[in-house]
């Protein structure tokens, strides 16, 4: 490459500096704490609740999904104390946090009714045990609030992070045991995302910025708990969020087909008909299991009492700790734990299931609701499908942005200019429409070096969303870019990122 090639994207990139300088904002982190208005300190007693202890002013939780090799879970709480008993209440704060999950980024501060303002000190957060049972134990990032009163205001925020963590089946619960002003969940989906919603049939995701979507209650009374009460989930209000399996409630008419559809998805998914095949070494240990027996129930209690019994159940076994059990790979068959005498509650379920297939008895799996936690409501997954988000550049699904750093040493070098070009169509589920089909804006420069275009149009008459995209970098040769280049140029691919992961609102028709 020769000098003046390596030179001249110099004045483009101050151009895309000053094309990007607004959305550069949006990509930066927010590292300061919000505002404190004159009313929040002025306020003397709840909006919620009269006779509360302590309110939430606001409550912001930002789940990104986005990274495929971590979930990162960013939350920030401001709460107005009235009373003693609500100083005491939040007077000391435990994080939990587990071996898969990492708490970032703990800052918290105490604001009195005369302005001043009290930090907590990065030396004052400090690990501690908060629970052990059954060998199982729970800890927690912890720290006492400095200076805390009635009448002051409190608020914190952190970070957790979960390495190779997923919304998948996420529960975003809006109600707490303390009343809320507003509350917000900022999600940005893997992919297309489908919601359910309990108790809270007015709220639902729309659109934010960054890619992110937003769902936001107001007012939102505390839960009180109360003698022979149902379970939490069932007076709480909370939304469900989960990617698609199999796209199998994409064609359902009703409840039951609903479960028809979700039933198959599991089995594909999970390999049951596979798992469950007896082996002949399956078939030779059921015979000897139910030996002198000559009815279908007979052999039942046999197996049953043998796969209880004589296979040792790590998953409610008290003699050990959850780490060694994380340490015993999981069986690969029904043989396996038959061999090994030992298994995870699901692994002892599939051998016991085995066994009575090779005995001739129709087995199946039956996965049923807890109703500890829910009441299981069949028409729930049908009147509650309420609409999913898609993310029309199908071949961008799950990426991150091309640079993650805030800064460069070195130079930026593409071994070669390219272009890409994407023409996908999307088959609409039946009975669903787009809310809308806004296309991202172009992105370009003067110089043209690069340019990213997306255009989307909808076929009414066959419900299905064409999708065209067209990318090129590098032309007239540049693709190297010096370090202090490097902002405007990860402004400029940030900007890709976020055009292609747009994400579309499908609903159902009225």
């Amino acid at each position: 490459m020769t000098s003046s090639s390596y030179a001249k994207p110099l004045s483009v990139l101050s151009f895309l500096c000053a094309l990007f300088l607004i959305s550069s904002v949006a990509f930066g982190q927010d590292k300061d704490w919000r505002e404190i208005v004159p009313a929040e300190l002025q306020l003397k007693s709840p909006k919620v609740e009269p006779d509360a202890d302590a309110e939430v002013l606001f409550w912001e939780v930002r789940v990104d999904d986005s990274n495929p090799d971590s979930m990162v879970m960013k939350h920030y709480k401001r709460v107005k104390i009235f009373t003693e008993r609500g100083r005491e209440k939040f007077s000391k704060v435990d994080i939990p946090f587990t071996t898969n999950l990492r708490i970032k980024n703990i800052t918290a501060r105490v604001i009195k009714p005369d302005g001043t303002i009290t930090d907590l000190a990065k030396a004052d957060v400090f690990d501690r045990e908060i629970a052990r049972t059954d060998k199982v134990k729970v800890n927690a990032k912890s720290f006492a609030v400095p200076n805390i009163e009635a009448g002051s205001i409190f608020e914190y925020k952190y970070q957790e992070v979960f390495s190779y963590g997923s919304a998948e089946d996420m529960r975003m619960p809006f109600q707490h045991d303390v009343p809320i002003q507003n509350i917000s969940y900022y999600f940005k989906p893997a992919g297309s995302v489908t919601y359910l919603r309990f108790n809270m049939p007015e709220t639902k995701f729309v659109k934010d910025k960054g890619g992110f979507l937003r769902a936001t209650m107001e007012n939102v009374p505390s839960i009180k708990e109360e003698p022979y009460m149902p379970p939490e989930d069932e007076v709480r209000s909370w939304l469900l969020v989960y990617y698609s399996l199999d796209q199998y409630a994409k064609n359902a008419i009703s409840s039951s087909d609903f479960w028809s559809r979700a039933g198959g998805a599991i089995v594909r998914r999970w390999g049951v008909k596979e798992t469950l095949k007896p082996g002949k070494e399956i078939k030779a240990a059921a015979a000897e299991i139910a030996a002198g027996t000559t009815t279908p129930d007979d052999q039942m209690a046999k197996i049953f009492a043998f796969c209880k019994t004589k296979i040792k159940n790590i998953s409610y076994d008290a003699s050990m700790t959850e780490e060694q059990k994380d340490e015993i790979k999981p069986n690969k068959s029904p043989s396996d734990t038959y061999k090994k005498l030992q298994g995870r509650e699901s692994e002892i379920n599939e051998l016991f299931a085995s066994l009575a297939d090779s005995l001739g008895l129709e087995t199946r799996l039956a996965f049923g609701g807890d109703r500890s936690e829910m009441f299981f409501n069949p028409n729930q997954a049908h009147e509650s499908f309420v609409g999913l988000f898609l993310q029309p550049g199908v071949f961008k699904y799950g990426t991150s942005p091309a640079f993650s750093t805030a800064d460069r040493k070195y130079p930026i070098f593409f071994h070669y200019p390219w272009t890409e070009n994407d023409d996908v169509q999307i088959a609409l589920p039946k009975g669903y429409e787009l809310e809308n089909a806004d296309s991202p804006m172009p992105i370009a420069d003067s110089s043209k070096i690069s340019y990213h275009n997306i255009k989307m149009r909808i076929d009414k008459a066959n419900n299905v969303l064409h999708y065209d995209r067209s990318f090129v970098f590098g032309n007239n040769g540049f693709t190297l870019f010096q370090p202090q280049d490097y902002k405007p140029l990860k402004d400029l691919f940030d900007a890709f990122h976020k055009s292609d992961t747009h994400m579309m609102t499908v609903r159902q028709m009225q």
